[in-house]
């Protein structure tokens, strides 16, 4: 059996069918391309080439069970399955079920791995969308989200967080472009907070998944920022722990005599029940509950499913709706799909343009509608150039000295084309000069004049702060 899609070219090609994870890595060792495409179990898979050191590694892309996971030196090195939103028609198969909090923070998964062409171990500290990950963006802290809430005394509270983070955590901390890109680096971070070697040591044959919170990590979910922003800093919740020979994760009380062992802190249980009817009866109450609390919500596990239970405001956003009929991405949600892809590392090879924006794409279908995605396209283009626009100009700003502000914005508008050759794809500067079509001509010059309007604005506050 095969499913037909069209290509970007408009021409029919096949979507392979597969049986084994073994059917997949031969695709994947075999190919020449950047992506990927496979059915696997009836779900869709999009797997993306990612560059590691002098190596790279493959990523699933898609919002499923097998989210995040990684093909690397000839092993698998698994993510946490994506959960669903509970709903009315949402079937559980088992009676017994508990309701764990669900904090609002960061995957982090810790685990001890054997090269598949070498057999020498590797450590593991990663999220869910990077097997490696070094940092990951704080779209919170970033100037964009700040400076676009509509309530400036949000804007106010979180810029404030930010200045106490950044003063007490130096060195946790990427800040770029005068915080157009805030990260934080996570392996400081968690060796700080856990004993990761005994950890991985307890058995170099488990995943362990943490939730990494608090005042250092803060995530928008609902428009109010009155949800999941935590008092204390920082804090690891150990939430589940996946036997990968078994292949399977533990149960909760598993799981807390492990935790008891390595002396780390286990989500809470919240709610138990012993029939799913009891539970499905108590679904407002528990909703209702999460709203109370003001957390992002809770995760039901019975020991072979795991559905998420949000309470209705954080899903019902009034400003999200608004956006989505209105057929834009709501905001805080396209810079929660960029924080998945975007790293301040990728940001500085604008030759990586493309990859980005269509990982990012793929990230935003797994919310919203493709005619959606597709209407969002050029403002998902837009904001990645205007990101990496800027980190170019820092560089330039670093490598050379300018006499006058004149001479060093006629060198930016010359040079950041130069360095950013992918960047003709959004914005043509010379197509803009010779076509004789004023509409696209005007459109161009739009696009030209609000991405280097972004650029110049950041350049005159390193002038200020440093001198020409």
């Amino acid at each position: 059996m095969q499913e037909f899609i069209l290509s970007k070219e408009n021409e029919p090609q096949t979507t392979p069918v597969v049986n084994s994870l073994s059917e997949i890595e031969q695709i994947l060792k075999n190919s020449i391309n950047k992506e990927e495409k496979v059915i696997f179990d009836k779900h869709s898979m999009f797997f993306s080439r990612m560059p590691y050191l002098n190596s790279e590694y493959w990523i699933q892309r898609r919002e499923n069970k097998l989210y995040g996971w990684a093909f690397f030196d000839n092993i698998w090195i698994p993510s946490y399955p994506h959960l669903h939103n509970i709903k009315e028609t949402t079937k559980l198969t088992i009676e017994d079920s508990i309701l764990e909090l669900k904090a609002n923070g960061t995957n982090i998964c810790i685990g001890r791995f054997k090269s598949g062409t070498t057999g020498a171990d590797f450590n593991v500290i990663r999220t869910r969308m990077s097997p490696f990950s070094e940092e990951f963006p704080i779209p919170t802290f970033w100037n964009e989200t700040i400076d676009n809430l509509k309530n400036k005394q949000i804007s106010e509270r979180l810029s404030h967080l930010r200045t106490e983070m950044l003063t007490k955590y130096p060195n946790w901390f990427v800040y770029a472009g005068d915080g157009e890109y805030v990260g934080l680096k996570v392996k400081e971070v968690v060796h700080h907070i856990l004993d990761v070697e005994k950890i991985i040591t307890y058995n170099t044959e488990y995943s362990f998944y943490f939730e990494l919170c608090g005042k250092i990590n803060p995530i928008i979910i609902d428009s109010e920022v009155t949800f999941g922003l935590y008092e204390f800093d920082y804090k690891m919740y150990l939430f589940d722990i996946y036997d990968r020979v078994n292949n399977k994760f533990f149960s909760r009380k598993e799981k807390e005599e492990i935790a008891l062992d390595l002396n780390l802190e286990i989500i809470p249980i919240q709610f138990s029940f012993n029939s799913i009817s009891n539970l499905m009866n108590a679904i407002e109450f528990i909703k209702a509950s999460a709203e109370k609390l003001q957390i992002d919500g809770f995760v039901l596990k019975n020991g072979c499913e795991m559905v998420k239970v949000k309470p209705k405001t954080v899903l019902d956003s009034a400003y999200r709706l608004n956006s989505m009929l209105k057929g834009f991405i709501y905001l805080p949600d396209l810079l929660n799909y960029i924080s998945k892809v975007v790293t301040v590392e990728a940001l500085k090879h604008p030759e990586e343009y493309d990859n980005i924006v269509e990982q990012i794409v793929e990230e935003a279908k797994s919310d919203y509608s493709e005619e959606i995605v597709k209407n969002n396209y050029n403002e998902i283009q837009k904001r990645i150039a205007h990101y990496m626009a800027i980190l170019t100009a820092e560089q330039i700003m670093q490598e050379k000295t300018f006499t006058s502000i004149g001479e060093m914005f006629t060198f930016m508008n010359i040079e950041i084309p130069k360095r950013f050759v992918p960047l003709n794809k959004y914005m043509n500067f010379e197509l803009e000069k010779t076509t004789e079509d004023k509409e696209l001509r005007d459109k161009l010059k739009r696009k030209r004049t609000d991405m280097f309007s972004k650029v110049a604005k950041y350049c005159m506050k390193k002038i200020n702060k440093n001198g020409v």
